[in-house]
């Protein structure tokens, strides 16, 4: 697109043990965000689409995860540092779980 932006994602990683995948945003070769997704073992879906109850099960795991790192608990606001913001929650428009951290840009 020429915009500046580019994606590279990466399969078959793991994130608490758990498979996982990641998805990290550069723009101009900087690295801007990173974004997940976990598959928990015995998650339920429909039609090949998690559940609102498998996907409330990967924001606890995830969650659950993020608050040993950081030592403090995590909302849906996320966490915000001065360096960037890390967030687990729920994403309604998608309808699916969203996980990530965002860096400022300097």
């Amino acid at each position: 697109m020429q915009n500046g932006y580019e994606w590279l994602k990466l399969r078959d990683l793991t994130f608490g043990k758990q498979l996982a995948g990641f998805s990290l945003c550069l723009h101009e070769r900087k690295l801007v965000s990173a974004h997940w997704g976990v598959s928990l073992p015995g998650a339920v879906t429909e039609e090949g689409w998690p559940t609102r109850q498998a996907i409330n099960q990967e924001i606890k795991f995830v969650r659950r995860i993020l608050v040993a790192m950081f030592q403090t608990e995590l909302t849906d606001r996320g966490l915000v540092f001065p360096w960037g913001t890390v967030w687990s929650r729920f994403d309604p428009k998608g309808f699916c779980a969203s996980h990530g951290v965002s860096y400022r840009q300097t």
